[in-house]
């Protein structure tokens, strides 16, 4: 069986362009139906209550928040969800992580197009796929840091991390966020602490090597 077909997907990604990846990768299928979208854990959540969805397709980090910490929820709120997890993250404890929570399937965002089709068959069809043999990482640790650095970022502090790198000063950041200058030095404190970075310039390094998980 080659299609993708009568499933209805939710995909939740902050990044809109990896839904729009999604859905032309399913666009061959005339009978598949069109996915939505959710860009945060509150709009899954919400998603899920309102409306029956066969399969979740989740980005591992939305918006600085760990999405694997929410699974048990959005399998309380849908008990016959699949699950799929979609991530740049390329490390095996990462995976082990969402096998232990009984997710359906892990796969790469580099993923191919007949590999996604492949593993979206094959769990709606009651299997699971764990794309093991791409990921690499046995003894890497890169990816889980950043990972675990850039998911101890509220959204504030992201925001606020975003608006520095574009040349604001504190004066302009306490009036684009309606706070306090002392309230934009303790952000950026608290922000250079959890990513162990040194100044401005260093952030800017910093999100620059990490753009891929900021």
């Amino acid at each position: 069986m080659n299609q993708v077909s009568g499933i209805n997907i939710l995909v939740g990604d902050d990044h809109h362009v990896i839904f729009q990846g999604i859905v032309a990768m399913l666009s061959h299928d005339d009978h598949s139906e069109q996915p939505d979208y959710a860009d945060s854990i509150d709009a899954i959540t919400s998603r899920l209550a309102d409306t029956h969805y066969d399969l979740l397709i989740l980005d591992l980090n939305l918006a600085g928040t760990n999405s694997l910490e929410y699974v048990p929820s959005f399998m309380d709120l849908a008990p016959d969800l699949k699950i799929i997890i979609f991530s740049s993250y390329n490390n095996k404890k990462l995976l082990e992580k969402a096998q232990a929570l009984n997710v359906n399937g892990y796969l790469l965002k580099s993923t191919d197009e007949e590999t996604f089709r492949a593993a979206i068959r094959t769990v709606m069809q009651g299997g699971v796929y764990f794309d093991i043999e791409n990921v690499d990482g046995f003894e890497q640790e890169s990816d889980l840091h950043r990972f675990n650095h850039v998911v101890e970022l509220s959204a504030r502090e992201k925001e606020l991390a975003s608006l520095i790198i574009s040349g604001n000063n504190e004066q302009e950041l306490a009036e684009l966020l309606f706070i306090s200058k002392n309230t934009v030095r303790t952000h950026k404190k608290n922000i250079f602490r959890k990513l162990n970075v040194s100044g401005t310039f260093g952030l800017i390094k910093y999100i620059q090597a990490n753009s891929e998980v900021f």
